[in-house]
């Protein structure tokens, strides 16, 4: 029932992304996640029969991601089934698997109801369900699923003294990997919390351990130490040959069998040998295992933000070399999931409330008190709460384990209370009885109705609890987008159709394995591969230089696919900056001048008319001194998604939804080189009373060139200056003209800028052009084709990025455009 929910649930988002053309490609629905298109591309790759031609450079193997591309190529290799029918369905279907081990979990202590209600707030969570959407096809799947089965064969062995429990806990431990790359720091802290549990037992016993409970002990520490430690080894030998899998499981069958003895009456080997072996491998796994140090250096990369280096020095000198260190901007502090989460969002996507959510954490408390072993899970929380620095994608590995603390409060509490009874007779477990009337006479009607009860309150907390989560499930499916929509796949399509095999197209890196799969041509980064390549395509959009941009593409496409003058192999940057001695500023006003390679390839530009958006960052990343890491003060841009037209005339526009200032809109009139900033405007009363006050229109938040007047069912009236007195407002217009009415036809006043120039891209269009210097030199840029408007000022009008996408007039010397639609622009270098 929970996996038919969390199924359902995700398949309403099928019939939106049908109903919507923008979200389909040759009748199939498109990925919703840049991730995906990792997998889809190997999928493809591995799935194509024609295998003639350069294959794509640095493009990852089958092996490369473990079960996830093994089940994804048998599936579409022995069946009809597209890669992105795969992509679509796989993930709904999958997500609800880990209903197996958290209603597992519910019986294993004794409420088969608790654990299907943690199961269906786990299914439907809403950071769960964020990342196991249909089309979401990513390993984030396994990230969670893995550790609740894992989990479940601890706790099983652990109260049922299960040796096939044991066995299967440190196979799933050392198969994690295999389905998830990053499990093994995961794996390690849940078996180290485990076996310190083990410990602690051992020492704080009130009674000596029987020689068969120590064997148990020593066994349970020997197994799952080994199989934590072998992790990253068995993961090696999973990526890597066809018997992989067979030799990760005869790795751990092995160390099973050989430790066996020590939870069998008649041990395999002397109590004092397991003794000596479990502290062995403890002391090897905390100290010595590439398990343990993955712990930090997963961890890492989320906590240091700061800039990468190649040499770890920043900027600075290598006194030993002569050589300099170059400081790259790093890739994480833009990634919007590894930002910094406030507590109410990370309560929220754990548990959907923060209410929810404390309750959990209550409930996790007392039934980690009552039940100690379940500490094993407690790592998992601790992932998820590190998401409050470490950024939000981190809290789907706390959902399952704070939805099982939610539903088991209640009979936690009354477990407590069983306990620690404030009276006498209390029964000797909280099951509900098989007689409820010999029940009731041997231990009174209040514990027949406290346990009835308990389970009355874990229905009405599942259902309170899954309503919010519900709600944000369905918002989710009515509002998820898909990664490209139909004009950009078009765009990459006719990208295909211009160029070879072997070619190069520089984008964003988001983008990279879309280019991959849509149009099977070489990338230099990719989500896969966030290098520090990524300045390169930022420094191309950034720099007002058409030739730099130029030289700069065709050079790092011919060093990526064949390696530096020396022949050595690497990222470009490498060999663009390989002499140290001069600084880069210099390297690139060298390469400005010549260009060092020869052109052995076609190189293209595909610019979704999203990079717009990402001005900002790719300023980070391109204007930066590479020396310092010191970023240059960013350019006066703003980015409109749609603009409005106001008049039958078309003559004033409005410009809304601003992605970086939700609620900012501007009014245009084009044609006048005029930009109201509308959001500042007051009525002339609030501006006669300010005057009156001794106060400038600075105190307004003012900052302008002009104002304008709104006439009442009139027209919008624009002047450089403005006087007036209790009846009269005087005006002096653009011209110089002075014009004047009454103070009550007026509806409003606003600040207005002078613009430099107004213009239409795709219809190459010039609708103003200043004449003189009097204005805020900013320009407005309009398009239909693709849609979107820009106000920008003029170091950000002459980057390559306004000038290639924003206008689609790149120099004609080194850019030949090639395709043009409402998702973007595709150029070709001809150097």
């Amino acid at each position: 029932m929970a996996w038919c929910l969390s199924f359902f649930t995700r398949l309403e988002w099928v019939p939106v992304a049908k109903g919507n053309q923008l979200m389909q490609w040759e009748s199939n629905l498109l990925p919703t996640t840049h991730d995906s298109y990792v997998y889809l591309s190997v999928i493809q790759q591995s799935t194509n029969r024609d295998q003639s031609g350069e294959g794509l450079k640095n493009h990852p193997k089958k092996n490369d991601y473990g079960a996830l591309m093994d089940i994804g190529v048998l599936v579409c290799r022995h069946s009809n089934i597209s890669p992105m029918i795969f992509a679509i369905y796989f993930p709904a279907i999958m997500a609800g698997v880990i209903s197996i081990p958290i209603v597992l979990i519910g019986r294993l202590y004794g409420s088969t109801l608790s654990g299907f209600g943690a199961a269906c707030l786990t299914v439907l969570g809403s950071s769960y369900f964020s990342r196991s959407m249909a089309g979401y096809l990513d390993t984030d799947l396994f990230a969670t699923l893995l550790p609740a089965f894992i989990i479940y064969f601890i706790l099983y062995h652990d109260k049922k003294e299960s040796k096939l429990a044991l066995f299967m806990a440190s196979l799933t431990v050392t198969l994690f990997p295999y389905f998830y790359s990053s499990g093994v720091p995961i794996a390690t802290a849940m078996v180290i919390s485990y076996i310190a549990l083990l410990w602690l037992r051992f020492l704080l016993r009130k009674e000596p351990y029987k020689d068969d409970q120590l064997s148990s002990l020593h066994a349970s520490s020997v197994v799952l130490s080994v199989s934590a430690a072998l992790s990253p080894m068995s993961s090696a030998l999973l990526f890597n040959g066809q018997y992989g899998l067979l030799i990760a499981v005869i790795i751990n069958t092995t160390i099973f069998l050989i430790c066996k003895g020590g939870i069998k009456e008649t041990q395999f080997f002397p109590l004092k040998i397991s003794r000596y072996a479990a502290a062995v491998a403890v002391v090897f796994l905390l100290l010595f295992s590439q398990s343990t140090r993955s712990i930090w250096i997963k961890a890492a990369p989320y906590f240091k933000k700061q800039a990468i280096t190649e040499s770890g020095v920043s900027g600075r000198m290598n006194q030993s070399s002569g050589t300099i260190s170059l400081n790259y901007k790093n890739v994480y502090e833009t990634i919007v999931e590894a930002k910094k989460t406030p507590w109410k969002m990370v309560m929220e996507r754990i548990s959907g409330h923060t209410f929810s959510f404390a309750a959990a954490i209550l409930g996790l408390i007392i039934f980690v008190y009552l039940n100690p072993e379940f500490l094993v899970a407690i790592p998992l929380v601790a992932i998820g709460i590190i998401a409050h620095w470490a950024g939000h994608r981190f809290t789907v590995h706390a959902v399952p384990i704070a939805a099982i603390g939610l539903t088991f409060l209640p009979l936690s509490l009354l477990e407590l209370y069983r306990r620690y009874p404030l009276g006498k007779n209390a029964p000797e477990s909280i099951n509900i009885p098989s007689n409820h009337q010999q029940y009731c006479k041997q231990y009174g009607k209040q514990w027949f109705f406290g346990i009835t009860g308990a389970r009355a309150a874990v229905i009405l907390i599942v259902v309170c609890a899954i309503i919010p989560n519900y709600t944000t499930a369905i918002n989710k499916t009515k509002t998820l987008p898909t990664v490209l929509d139909t004009h950009k796949v078009q765009l990459l399509k006719e990208l295909e159709s211009d160029s070879t095999r072997g070619d190069y197209v520089h984008s964003w890196w988001d983008w990279g394995t879309a280019v991959w799969f849509h149009a099977q041509r070489n990338v230099l980064t990719t989500p896969n591969n966030q290098s520090n390549d990524t300045f390169i395509f930022a420094k191309m959009m950034m720099t007002d230089s058409p030739r730099l941009a130029a030289h700069l593409g065709r050079t790092s496409a011919e060093y990526f696919h064949h390696g530096g003058p020396d022949g050595s192999r690497g990222v470009a940057v490498q060999h663009l900056f390989k002499n140290r001695t001069g600084t880069p500023e210099e390297a690139l006003a060298e390469l400005e001048k010549s260009l060092p390679v020869l052109p052995t390839r076609g190189v293209y530009l595909y610019l979704p008319t999203d990079l717009l958006r990402f001005y900002h960052v790719l300023h980070m990343f391109g204007e930066r001194d590479l020396l310092t890491g010191q970023e240059s003060q960013p350019d006066n841009w703003f980015y409109f998604q749609t603009m409005r037209y106001d008049d039958p005339n078309r003559e004033l526009v409005w410009l809304e939804h601003c992605p970086y200032a939700p609620g900012f809109r501007m009014l245009a009139e084009p044609r006048q080189g005029v930009l109201c900033d509308v959001e500042k405007r007051v009525t002339l009363q609030q501006l006669l009373t300010l005057r009156r006050s001794g106060k400038s229109l600075q105190s307004l938040g003012w900052s302008h060139d002009a104002v304008s007047l709104q006439i009442k069912n009139g027209p919008l009236v624009h002047g450089t200056k403005i006087n007036l007195n209790d009846e009269k407002v005087h005006l002096e217009l653009l011209n110089g003209q002075a014009a004047e009415t009454q103070m009550d036809r007026v509806e409003w006043v606003c600040p207005t800028y002078l613009m430099k120039s107004a213009e239409r891209s795709d219809t190459q269009q010039t609708f103003f052009e200043s004449t003189n210097g009097n204005n805020s030199g900013l320009r407005l840029i309009l398009s239909h084709t693709p849609p979107f408007a820009m106000v920008v000022d003029e170091p950000a009008y002459r980057t390559q990025l306004i000038q290639l996408l924003g206008r689609g007039q790149g120099d004609p010397e080194y850019f030949e455009p090639i395709t043009t639609n409402q998702g973007g622009r595709v150029f070709k270098l001809k150097k």
